[in-house]
């Protein structure tokens, strides 16, 4: 099995589709795309299983509680966040809990910042979904038949969970050939997840962090695992079909007019946000 993953808004959907487009389907298990925020693909069984191994790493309870803050704090006029909820975002997409509307969301509008703020903004950065390291290997032991299973039974994968959750497939001891990685700058990385909410909206103060930590856990499991790796740049290998073909770990081989052809199918210059 071929893994797609980066911390998301990075250009692993682009690769999802191109590959789908070269005849290597990556959502046997069910699974789209999303017009709504020009993404998905994710196959839907590897999604379920690696939201219940996030569950039982218990990477949920920080983000919980600095949602309960974040109401008390807007609703008590203490603090606001720099922007509204992004339109159409009212819930994560299982990085964290729903964002709050309501009390919350017209505190925002009408109050100004307070004195205390730069004090809550330092409390808001501590907030990250913290792995609980000690919990891998009995996670792993749980899910070892069908992690193993669902790796046979796929050629190529992709979701930004493996970001924190590839330690535990290869702790299981699932067969991934290689994972592919595709970065992008921080900031822009940081504003697309806050943009489509799949991180709340109350934590603009973290979000560079948050994406920091994911590519972190995710070169350390690769590191200790051993598994082969490539790392891309998006948006650059959009400009960039050869460097792409050269670099793109493949199930069979294709023949470069044939992924040129998939290439120019599959790219959408106009769903880059930002080209930095």
């Amino acid at each position: 099995m071929i893994v797609i993953t980066g911390p998301g808004r990075s250009g692993t959907s682009f690769l999802a589709r191109l590959y789908q487009e070269l005849g290597f389907d990556p959502i046997v298990g069910g699974g789209r795309w999303h017009d709504s925020f020009q993404g998905g693909l994710e196959d839907a069984e590897v999604v379920v299983l690696n939201n219940e191994i996030i569950d039982q790493l218990r990477m949920r309870s920080g983000a919980l509680k600095a949602a309960r803050l974040a109401r008390r704090l807007a609703r008590s006029r203490m603090w606001a966040p720099p922007e509204p909820p992004p339109a159409g975002a009212s819930a994560s997409d299982g990085d964290g809990p729903a964002a709050p509307g309501g009390d919350a969301a017209q505190a925002h509008s009408e109050a100004p910042a307070r004195p205390g703020g730069a004090i809550v903004e330092k409390a808001m950065r501590g907030w990250l979904n913290q792995l609980d390291w000690t919990r891998i290997d009995s996670v792993a032991a749980r899910h070892r038949d069908r992690l193993q299973e669902i790796s046979r039974t796929r050629l190529i994968v992709k979701d930004p969970q493996f970001c924190q959750t590839l330690a535990v497939w290869a702790g299981a001891a699932a067969p991934i050939e290689h994972v592919v990685v595709s970065v992008r700058a921080t900031a822009a990385t940081a504003e697309g997840l806050l943009r489509i909410g799949n991180l709340p909206w109350w934590s603009h103060a973290n979000a560079r962090n948050v994406v920091a930590y994911r590519l972190g856990l995710l070169v350390a499991a690769l590191h200790d695992h051993r598994i082969p790796y490539t790392f891309l740049r998006f948006p650059d290998f959009l400009d960039d079909d050869q460097t792409l073909f050269d670099q793109l770990p493949l199930p069979a081989p294709v023949q470069r007019e044939r992924f040129l052809e998939a290439f120019e199918a599959a790219r959408r210059p106009d769903f880059v946000h930002s080209w930095s």
